[in-house]
């Protein structure tokens, strides 16, 4: 079993260019995928990195999710992608963001400890008893916001017993439907359009097709920050660590579906899912290594005449859920 430095990345902001960094985190994570550690032990490192009290109510509620989790209860898929690997890492991606953001005192957001508390506990929580099928119903129409919808109402009595207050698990709750990345939510892309409306000087966007559990973050731009810092935390294992890294994660994808990706598939991750562009100026640190991800593949696919007709063509019935 992998012990938890907490005194090294990801728990830490680190030193070197963001090449360096994503592959070190990357290693890490590898390791971690071979001899898991605990998630309560991980939550308890991530906790302490972000200065998240011990005696918090945010703190009791994610270590009792953790040691849940422990003993294999609501890991998801547990030879695929959506499991209690992907769990840690993202609330290890989290705890790393977290940093960055405070650090930078980034568009005079730095987070209050309600606020991470918020955070660290919808990065663990967001794909709780994750199931196989993603967000579609047993006909396959998508029906948006189906696992997102499953994972918060399991983790919302852990929130209760502690007595969270309702505007926060609210606010828990926008968060988590937000990883819905699926085009019949229009949940990650509005995400993006309201943070960069916010803080990037983007236009408005219209609220059409979202439902009110996504559109409040278009109310208040803290929120639309903390949904942020999650949504790139669900991505930069898969969009922003290294090339080699996200193609061990398209491979843990692919035993999820049990069926083979093809390049393409990354193209549109990168390019539907992540929008070509992380969400907040904390994550885009790591928008170096997310191009080189995408001209790693580009590359590849124009070397192979095979792989090259994968450029003008979208896989067959593959849904951009690499998150």
């Amino acid at each position: 079993m992998n012990r938890i430095d907490g005194r090294n990345l990801p728990f830490t902001v680190g030193r070197g260019t963001p090449a360096k960094i994503g592959r070190q985190i990357a290693r890490i994570y590898a390791a971690w995928a071979e001899q898991p550690p605990p998630a309560a032990e991980v939550w308890r490192t991530a906790a302490k990195a972000v200065g998240l009290d011990e005696q918090s109510p945010f703190f009791n509620a994610g270590y009792d999710v953790a040691r849940t989790l422990d003993l294999g209860e609501g890991t998801g898929i547990q030879h695929g992608y959506h499991n209690k690997t992907h769990y840690v890492e993202v609330l290890s991606n989290a705890a790393h963001l977290i940093l960055r953001n405070n650090k930078a005192d980034l568009d005079d957001i730095v987070l209050t400890q309600v606020e991470r508390g918020k955070v660290l506990f919808a990065a663990l929580t967001h794909d709780l008893y994750y199931e196989p099928g993603g967000n579609k119903d047993s006909r396959g129409n998508w029906v948006p916001y189906r696992l997102e919808a499953i994972a918060f109402l399991q983790a919302q009595p852990y929130l209760q017993k502690y007595g969270v207050t309702k505007e926060d698990i609210d606010d828990i709750r926008v968060m988590i439907f937000t990883t819905d990345v699926t085009p019949a939510s229009q949940a990650g892309s509005f995400l993006r359009r309201a943070h960069a409306y916010f803080f990037g000087g983007g236009e408005k966007p219209i609220v059409t097709g979202v439902q009110e559990s996504v559109s409040r973050v278009l109310q208040e731009p803290r929120l639309a920050r903390l949904a942020g810092l999650l949504s790139d935390a669900d991505i930069l294992s898969s969009a922003g660590l290294s090339p080699e890294y996200n193609g061990a994660q398209g491979l843990r994808l692919d035993r999820e579906f049990g069926r083979a990706s093809c390049p393409r598939d990354t193209i549109n991750f990168l390019e539907c899912v992540a929008g070509d562009r992380f969400t907040t100026r904390a994550a885009r640190f790591f928008q170096p290594n997310m191009e080189a991800i995408k001209e790693a593949v580009l590359a590849a696919m124009s070397a192979s005449p095979d792989l090259a007709r994968n450029l003008t063509r979208r896989c067959v019935d593959r849904p951009n859920t690499n998150h």
